[in-house]
């Protein structure tokens, strides 16, 4: 462990150097750093990014240069995944009791999360860069199929102010493509504007 700054003491990790305020227990940096900890592993040799790309690329080819069907894609939006039976996948805390049931230390939601906000990415610019046309288009279509990305904080704030949690203004938000847009939003007026709606200078970009 590291000495902390001034103190000369070990850090630990516990509630005084981390905030676990609002927290889900499931979601507590012990287990975050344990998944991790597994990707790193699985993915030492080649790395993490090469290892996706690798494995998307042997689905297209087996494919036959067509989109793969809906049933892979989403088997491949688990690609994160890490389902073990360690310590942190059956406890929440250091000495804390045993779950009655082992949890992933990273779900299915988390790495369609991270294939979408790394991988796809990075992915992408690979394949423009490399003039990769198939992959391309496989990526593009990965990128439309799974489950949504799960409700978070940005995304209820948006719903909020700019839809008014209107089902019939929320429907429009069918694909990732759209949440994605949302949050650029957020990012690029939100956050620069200290969430000060009064003052934001959003609509006038949009008349």
């Amino acid at each position: 462990m590291e000495d902390l700054p001034g103190t000369g003491s070990p850090f630990t990790p516990n509630e005084k150097g981390w905030c676990f305020r609002a927290i889900r227990p499931a979601n507590y940096p012990y287990r975050r750093l344990a998944g991790l900890a597994h990707l790193i592993v699985r993915h030492e040799k080649a790395g993490m990014f090469a290892d996706f790309m690798g494995s998307y690329q042997k689905i297209l080819t087996s494919s036959g240069g067509k989109i793969p069907d809906k049933k892979t894609l989403n088997s491949f939006n688990d690609f994160f995944c890490v389902a073990t039976d360690d310590y942190w996948a059956n406890h929440y805390t250091p000495d804390g009791k045993t779950l009655t049931q082992h949890q992933q230390l990273v779900g299915s939601a988390r790495s369609r999360e991270t294939i979408i906000n790394i991988g796809l990415p990075i992915g992408l610019i690979f394949a423009r860069a490399g003039k990769f046309k198939d992959l391309e288009t496989g990526l593009n279509a990965l990128f439309q199929t799974g489950k949504r990305t799960s409700d978070n904080k940005m995304l209820r704030f948006m719903k909020h102010y700019i839809f008014g949690n209107r089902e019939e203004m929320l429907h429009v938000l069918r694909s990732e493509k759209q949440i994605q847009g949302l949050m650029q939003i957020y990012q690029d007026f939100c956050a620069q504007n200290q969430n000060n709606c009064l003052h934001c200078p959003f609509p006038d970009v949009v008349k």
